[in-house]
């Protein structure tokens, strides 16, 4: 019983203890691949699907365009690349007709021939590149302007939500919120703590903390904010005092503990 109640005075222990500051997770690592990405999943309003569709199909019609821009701009490259060679041979047959058998004249025709070829190779290369960013660079902006489209749909038509998770001392906690402005709860390990979180905003409200298990109770309860919701890495902070009672004694503790909140792709269910 005593092991018990030296747990539950952990957590309260806990209250006092700050959570520090969070780690930061490593940076995303980039998609080598600009292909079509749907966001489609997650979500089974009808005015959600119909709008991701439309958006899809704006897409897929930008990345046509896109390569349709980059295969007029290759063949205008290559029409000019031939022409020049065709041109630029003509001219170095011509001069080594002129230089007869004059082997030095011979040499420096050869030689401002593979010049100009070489720029004119340079000048066809290097369009070429710059015409590949160019489509590269359309394929993205659709893929962004697609996913920010469907990113409000979901906003507009699909109810999201939150999945609960931190820990304090051995305390655990986890849990689903699918409104932050209904009630709500989330779950503590050890001996079955419940949160009952009832806002009075979505940012902010009261907390009841209530707990039994083992012959051990606790009970308590304060307020709550929720913070860093404009940073996508959302958590709760609870201020609230906690009694921990057993056949051994009582124990107060007051401060603030942290609930991180993950956001839910998706419906919330």
């Amino acid at each position: 019983m005593r092991s018990v109640f030296t747990i539950i005075l952990f957590f309260i222990l806990g209250l006092c203890i700050s959570c520090g500051p969070e780690t930061d997770l490593p940076p995303r690592p980039p998609v080598p691949d600009p292909g079509v990405v749907r966001r489609n999943g997650g979500c089974t309003d009808q005015r959600f699907l119909d709008a991701e569709w439309a958006a899809y199909q704006a897409l897929l019609q930008a990345r046509e365009e896109a390569a349709g821009i980059l295969k007029t701009e290759i063949d205008r490259l290559e029409k000019i690349y031939n022409a020049d060679k065709a041109r630029l041979n003509t001219d170095y047959l011509n001069d080594l007709k002129k230089c007869g058998d004059n082997s030095t004249c011979s040499l420096g025709a050869k030689d401002t021939y593979d010049k100009w070829i070489e720029k004119a190779q340079v000048y066809h290369d290097d369009g070429i590149y710059v015409a590949q960013g160019n489509e590269l660079a359309a394929r993205e902006k659709a893929q962004q302007e697609y996913e920010a489209a469907v990113k409000d749909a979901r906003k507009k038509y699909c109810k999201g939500g939150y999945r609960a998770s931190g820990k304090t001392a051995d305390m655990t906690y986890s849990g689903t919120i699918c409104d932050l402005e209904g009630p709500f709860t989330v779950n503590g390990s050890v001996i079955n703590y419940k949160f009952n979180f009832t806002p009075a905003s979505s940012i902010a409200g009261k907390v009841e903390i209530i707990a039994n298990g083992m012959r051990v109770t606790a009970d308590g309860g304060g307020t709550y904010t929720i913070e860093g919701l404009e940073t996508g890495k959302p958590r709760i902070a609870v201020n609230a005092s906690v009694t921990g009672h057993s056949p051994v004694g009582s124990k107060t503790g007051v401060g603030t503990v942290y609930i991180d909140l993950t956001p839910i792709e998706g419906e919330c269910k």
